[in-house]
């Protein structure tokens, strides 16, 4: 009698060889290809999305976007509800002031917009144009009493001229600043 410890030793015929993993090399190699296609897609499309995003921005023209955010306004300003109206007129005045003024101030209120403005060198009659327009938006947005149609789109129609006007401002003072003196 063998003592406890002693285990008898199995035969040789009674040894089974090592399980084999099924599918073998081939399957791993095609997982580890597949990983590195879809990586590549992913910076593909990641890199198009980019791209795409910089095209927009350079394509990005604040006045026109302002101009045409209260030319949609115009025509639906009758549909539109008194404080929707003045709200979206700030914001357009707000976007195109913040590109050409060289403010940036889109969320202060109409006080320090203007303040600011005016310490900005906007000429008096600009700064009393858009100050006007500011308050009649202000009334529209917070006053109790319904403003009319014909008010709204009198706004609007401020808001619009404020921007030609300014943009004609602009490009004046471009071309004064841009003529040889010795020429004139």
């Amino acid at each position: 009698m063998l003592p406890f410890f002693a285990a008898e030793i199995p035969d040789i015929e009674d040894i089974v060889p090592p399980v084999e993993p099924t599918g073998g090399l081939p399957s791993a190699w095609i997982i580890v290809g597949a990983l590195v296609v879809v990586l590549v897609l992913f910076v593909a499309f990641l890199q198009q999305r980019a791209n795409r995003s910089e095209d927009h921005v350079e394509d990005y023209d604040p006045r026109r976007s302002a101009l045409d955010k209260l030319h949609r306004l115009k025509e639906n300003h009758a549909k539109v509800p008194s404080r929707e109206c003045g709200l979206d007129v700030t914001f357009a005045l707000r976007e195109y002031l913040c590109a050409f003024h060289d403010q940036h101030i889109p969320y202060e209120t109409t006080g320090e917009l203007l303040a600011a403005l005016e310490e900005g060198g906007m000429d008096e009659q600009a700064h009393n144009a858009i100050s006007t327009v500011f308050h009649e938006c202000d009334a529209m947005k917070y006053a109790a009493i319904e403003n009319t149609t014909e008010k709204r789109l009198e706004v609007i129609e401020s808001a619009i001229r404020f921007i030609r006007d300014d943009s004609e401002r602009r490009k004046q003072a471009t071309q004064e600043t841009n003529e040889d003196p010795v020429a004139a």
